[in-house]
């Protein structure tokens, strides 16, 4: 193995679209795997327990907080959430790439724990008002969650500073593929490689 996996952290605003991205990431490289956070909340009927996330209630949740198993855990709309250390260890023992959708809090963790193997991205919306109409369209929020959805939306912009890189979404399938650019910038950079200097021989050598 010549680098360890990297982490491609996705963050956005409610309603952006990071969960699309991510999963058209997905299938553009299934090699890369998928952090699955666990959450109180109850499953959406869209939703299969341990593939959209791990369900858990909360008694449970606060059991794996006291037991140290989450990198970082947040609470969200009155439910919890949170990422789990374990896989993350494993995918990047292993050199896996992982994708993670994390809020800044989550990136800062994850920054702390994994260092330069941490590639945070920040899918900007076009505006606050076109991120208005698509919350409106997808219908899951009733207009005093949107109005609330939209103020944590500033918050999070106000973040944005910290990241590494920033993706407009315009057009989805052009977002992708920046961020599929980013992704196969970032498996080339010298820094993430394993004594460089072994590879080099070993193409010097054929």
């Amino acid at each position: 193995m010549y680098r360890a996996g990297l982490f491609f952290v996705i963050s956005a605003p409610s309603g952006t679209g990071k969960t699309s991205v991510i999963q058209r990431l997905k299938v553009k490289d299934p090699t890369l795997a998928v952090a699955i956070s666990a959450t109180t909340r109850q499953p959406r009927a869209s939703e299969t327990p341990g593939e959209s996330y791990h369900f858990m209630d909360e008694s449970s949740f606060v059991s794996a907080i006291e037991s140290f198993d989450f990198l970082e855990h947040t609470q969200i709309f009155a439910h919890r959430y949170g990422t789990l250390r374990g896989p993350l260890d494993m995918a990047t023992a292993h050199g896996t790439d992982t994708l993670l959708a994390l809020d800044w809090r989550g990136v800062k963790a994850l920054k702390d724990a994994y260092g330069d193997r941490v590639v945070a991205v920040f899918l900007l919306p076009p505006s606050l008002t076109e991120l208005g109409q698509r919350l409106n369209q997808r219908g899951q929020d009733d207009p005093n969650n949107i109005a609330y959805r939209l103020r944590c939306a500033k918050e999070d912009l106000q973040d944005a500073v910290h990241y590494d890189y920033w993706v407009t979404n315009h057009v989805l399938d052009h977002a992708v593929d920046l961020i599929w650019a980013i992704v196969q910038s970032e498996r080339c950079r010298l820094k993430h490689l394993h004594h460089p200097e072994t590879l080099l021989d070993g193409v010097m050598n054929v």
